[in-house]
């Protein structure tokens, strides 16, 4: 079963990661891939790779919670080796941040045994990072290879009018309706990077709700204002 305390801090206070609330935009192929080896379908290996905010992380959990499958971040601190050990006789593996662990003789050589064990199984396993496996300094080159053997799917960043309907939808998930021009309004001023734009949005909120106030363009552009 999927850790609870590997959520991001994005979705703690709201609906979590599933494949029903992933806005896919460019990154289609890879939702879809995704989904499928959540079923048990298409291929037993696939990596996820595209700079931050594109839904790495999203697509994982997605695809753990649907399958009853284990998600673990590399990235996250005090996280050893044997934690890969543990994994190899699931069903379904996701591992996120997996370019953490590029250098470090001991978890390259975990992964590597795990990486053959979910094979010989017949287990799938999904993996992801900003930069194809390549280019993340493994020292292993028996791992970079397995690593290397699948699809390499690229996620690339929503555009305007898909990050404006993430804001939209989680508005809803948090009890209130963003209108549209207060959507575009932040997509517009802020960077555009799904998870900072959710983490703002929960922020705003917790402040209407504090100050009584509609998240209106005015009360939003006061905020915002008031952080610089």
């Amino acid at each position: 079963m999927l850790p609870v305390a590997q959520y991001p801090l994005a979705f703690a206070a709201g609906e979590p990661p599933s494949f029903d609330n992933f806005v896919p935009g460019p990154s289609r192929e890879a939702a879809a891939m995704a989904q499928a080896a959540a079923r048990g379908r298409g291929e037993r290996y696939l990596y996820l790779a595209g700079p931050a905010g594109t839904g790495k992380t999203h697509l994982l959990i997605a695809a753990a919670r649907a399958s009853e499958g284990f998600y673990l971040s590399l990235a996250e601190p005090g996280i050893e080796p044997e934690a890969a050990e543990s994994l190899e006789t699931a069903s379904l593996v996701c591992l996120d941040g997996i370019g953490a662990a590029a250098g470090r003789r001991g978890w390259e050589l975990a992964l590597f045994r795990l990486f053959n064990a979910l094979q010989d199984s017949g287990a799938r396993l999904v993996v992801a990072d900003r930069a194809p496996p390549g280019q993340l300094g493994f020292t292993l080159p028996d791992l970079t290879s397995r690593l290397a053997s699948g699809p390499v799917l690229r996620l690339d960043p929503l555009g305007e009018s898909e990050l404006e309907r993430v804001l939209r939808a989680r508005a809803r998930t948090r009890g209130f309706e963003l209108s549209p021009r207060a959507a575009a309004y932040l997509v517009n001023r802020e960077r555009r990077d799904t998870r900072h734009l959710i983490a703002l949005l929960d922020r705003l909120d917790r402040h209407s709700l504090a100050a009584h106030r509609q998240l209106t363009i005015p009360f939003i552009r006061s905020l915002l204002e008031g952080r610089e």
